[in-house]
């Protein structure tokens, strides 16, 4: 892949956001949407699991929400669970792509990611900056304090969702539009 000098400069200077999907859970070996959503239908046990086979995170996420007997709740219980139980066997960092990340001056990062994969890499050892995870808008986020990083998830996040029982993890779409209803 080409990338643009421009890009290549922006990047050196400080000047370029991050932002970072499922790709950069994959590169340490942690699930993308449609493995989050094979997770939950074998969760839900053999009675659903023919009705959610091959279904997307937004449509399984949104049958498991309406379903009597699991919930949003449990839901969001179960992903915190597992991911608690994928970040205990993660290596530090996570991968070399997340530590080459951390050697970076970053304006911003953006993910959509709900693990703990960029906060582990960042708290690893080599950073040049100190990483600042948001969770929700904040008119602190106007401010610019010397070596932070804000550290913007979009999603939310399973340590936010692990501390904060009224946090909430976006898995569908429809959650997608009410987080930005209640954002702008």
């Amino acid at each position: 892949m080409d990338i643009p000098d421009s890009i290549i400069r922006d990047i050196y200077e400080g000047k370029a956001s991050l932002f970072l999907g499922a790709g950069a859970s994959c590169e340490a070996n942690f699930p993308d949407g449609w493995g989050i959503a094979n997770y939950l239908r074998e969760q839900a046990g053999s009675s659903l699991s023919g009705v959610l086979k091959d279904q997307p995170l937004n449509n399984t996420a949104e049958y498991l929400f309406a379903e009597e007997g699991y919930g949003q709740g449990w839901v969001q219980e179960k992903l915190v669970q597992w991911f608690q139980e994928l970040h205990q066997k993660l290596p530090r960092p996570p991968s070399p792509a997340h530590d080459l990340m951390t050697r970076f001056k970053w304006r911003t990062i953006f993910t959509t990611n709900y693990d703990r994969l960029v906060e582990t890499a960042y708290e690893s050892g080599a950073a040049i900056q100190s990483l600042i995870p948001v969770y929700a808008p904040s008119s602190t986020l106007n401010a610019r304090t010397p070596g932070a990083l804000w550290y913007i998830k979009l999603n939310g996040s399973v340590d936010e969702a692990m501390r904060n029982e009224q946090h909430e993890m976006v898995l569908t779409f429809s959650q997608q539009v009410n987080a930005r209803r209640r954002n702008s």
